[in-house]
Order: C-alpha cells, then sequence, then structure tokens
C-alpha cells in the first residue's frame, strides 16, 4: 500500500535526521522537517482517500501518535538541557499530534486555502516560537 510505504519513509527519514543531529533544537527540527520530504506529494485527493478509507485513517492516525510520542522525549530532552522553556512536554507533544491529524483534513485545507505542507510549515513556527529560549532559535520556514 503507498500509505504504508510513505509513513514507514517518514519515520526512517525522522530517525535518520535526529541521529545526525547534535543537539535537542536541531534534533526536533530535522526531525520534523523529514515528513516534509515525502508529503509534499500527497494530493488533495489522497488524502481525501485517507479519510475516507477506515484502515488508512487508522494508520495515519497510528503513525502520527508514534511520531509524536518520539517526539515527546525530545521535548522533555530539551526542556532538561535548558534549550526550551519549562512547558508541559505532553501537552506540546499532543498540541503538534491534534494539529497534524486535522492539517491532514482535505476540508481544513480547503477551508484555509493552503498546502498541507504550508500548515505544517507554520505550525511548527508557532510551535518554536514559544518553545525554544532566546539564543537557541533555529529556521523553521522554509523546511
Amino acid at each position: 500500500m503507498a500509505l504504508r510505504k510513505n509513513l514507514d519513509l517518514i519515520w526512517e527519514l525522522g530517525l535518520e535526521a535526529e541521529a545526525n543531529a547534535d543537539n535537542p533544537v536541531k534534533k526536533i527540527e530535522d526531525y520534523m522537517a523529514a515528513c516534509l520530504v515525502p508529503i509534499k506529494s500527497w494530493s488533495h485527493s489522497f488524502l481525501a482517500d485517507i479519510q475516507s478509507t477506515p484502515a488508512a485513517k487508522h494508520m495515519l492516525d497510528e503513525h502520527l501518535r508514534m511520531r509524536m510520542d518520539h517526539l515527546l522525549a525530545m521535548v522533555e530532552d530539551g526542556i532538561q538541557s535548558g534549550k526550551f522553556r519549562r512547558f508541559n512536554a505532553q501537552l506540546v507533544a499532543e498540541l503538534i499530534l491534534v494539529t497534524g491529524t486535522h492539517f491532514c483534513s482535505p476540508e481544513f485545507l480547503d477551508r484555509t486555502g493552503i498546502s498541507l505542507i504550508r500548515a505544517i510549515e507554520e505550525m511548527l513556527e508557532i510551535v518554536w516560537g514559544g518553545l525554544v529560549l532566546h539564543g537557541h532559535t533555529s529556521q523553521i520556514d522554509g523546511l
């Protein structure tokens, strides 16, 4: 199935990007940016097919939950290292999970008039703006 291959690729690229980064800010930035490469090819109809097929929707939801569970540990590391503000790490991960899931809805994309990629980029800019302490900032735009 095309979706499974895409999700496996996203997971592999994310782990590889994280492993090559040398600090908590870069780890999360690279981990999240890696997902943007494969999903650039996700069309409106591909997303609609996922949303209308219970097995595919479940597969995507499980993938997002797994990625966010992994992200949770990275956020906790960033907080402990002093590079991130002391927010509840679970809250941060859930915020990204909920928005990421919602962004995969064709209705949301139609309503906002932006692409899935742009929605994720803008969400990451908002999260970074609140999470990363000054002096540890990183460029999210244009990942």
